[in-house]
């Protein structure tokens, strides 16, 4: 089962993802729940999954394409290292935009290391590094 926490501000939604992003509802309930917002930037938080399947991966694959199509942006972040070693080894971490923080630092996108702790974007706000960042 996915359990999805969700945090909007209007510039910025993130979608805390916990359980499982597999084939049937969960990966569907991540479509439409991104899908279904007006903002421009997502950061969908993956620490909490502890399962992903062709589906899930399918779904990521998906919402980056319609991100593109519709002049959206959405990070990945806070890999759990399942997540991680599934993205890295169907090729999908080179194509879809993961978002980088290290505890101290400014965030910054990369797609070679996966360390974003929740604790650096508790709050969506005009203020936060991630949304500052996001534009650029």
């Amino acid at each position: 089962m996915l359990k999805l926490e969700v945090q909007e501000s209007p510039l910025v939604t993130i979608l805390r993802c916990s359980g499982r992003i597999v084939y049937g509802d969960e990966s569907d309930t991540l479509v439409k729940a991104v899908m279904s917002k007006d903002t421009r930037y997502f950061l969908i938080d993956l620490n909490g999954v502890d399962a992903i399947d062709a589906a899930g991966l399918g779904a990521l694959a998906a919402l980056e394409r319609w991100a593109r199509s519709e002049n959206r942006t959405i990070h990945l972040a806070n890999l759990s290292r399942r997540v991680r070693e599934t993205l890295e080894t169907t090729g999908l971490s080179s194509v879809l935009q993961i978002f980088l923080i290290s505890e101290g630092t400014k965030p910054r996108r990369s797609n070679s290391t996966y360390n974003a702790p929740a604790k650096y974007y508790p709050v969506c706000t005009g203020s936060s590094s991630f949304v500052s960042m996001i534009g650029r």
